[in-house]
């Protein structure tokens, strides 16, 4: 059976060895950043708006902010161009990088934060980037087609 829709990891017979699935590593990054009990704000794309995720068409880019029950914030942001894995129910956008700058109306008046950065793709499983730090409530990452980049606050 090839169907990994439903699998984190299987066994892969021709290979001889437990294949995981990136979104063993997408969930695994997630749920770094995000705690049991976070507040989820909402989040809007200018190009997308709400960024629905239904039948047909998908979004480029999906994002999710919360504030975590310690206080400390969570930024998910992924970039959905690339997928091969077209459906009569699943379009997607061809491959595309793109720089995604995240408004945090909340942290606007705020002093400078630092955002501790993971990254997730085919290539690089999970990676720490370090931090980066927003400014006025807005920071800005880059996204290459199907990665995820979460950034959780140090403070």
């Amino acid at each position: 059976d090839d169907y990994t829709g439903s699998r984190l990891t299987q066994y892969d017979g021709a290979a001889g060895r437990i294949v995981t699935h990136l979104k063993y590593h997408y969930l695994k990054n997630l749920l770094a950043a995000f705690d049991a009990g976070a507040v989820l704000r909402r989040a809007e794309s200018e190009a997308e708006h709400d960024m629905v995720f239904t039948y047909g068409q998908k979004p480029r880019v999906c994002a999710a902010a919360a504030r975590n029950p310690d206080g400390t914030w969570a930024i998910g942001v992924v970039n959905l161009t690339g997928v091969a894995d077209e459906t009569h129910i699943a379009r997607f956008h061809s491959a595309q990088t793109y720089a995604v700058t995240v408004q945090i109306d909340e942290l606007r008046d705020a002093s400078p934060r630092k955002f501790r950065v993971s990254r997730s793709s085919l290539n690089q499983p999970l990676s720490d980037e370090g931090v980066i730090e927003s400014r006025g409530g807005s920071l800005t990452v880059t996204l290459s087609p199907r990665e995820l980049v979460c950034l959780r606050s140090q403070d």
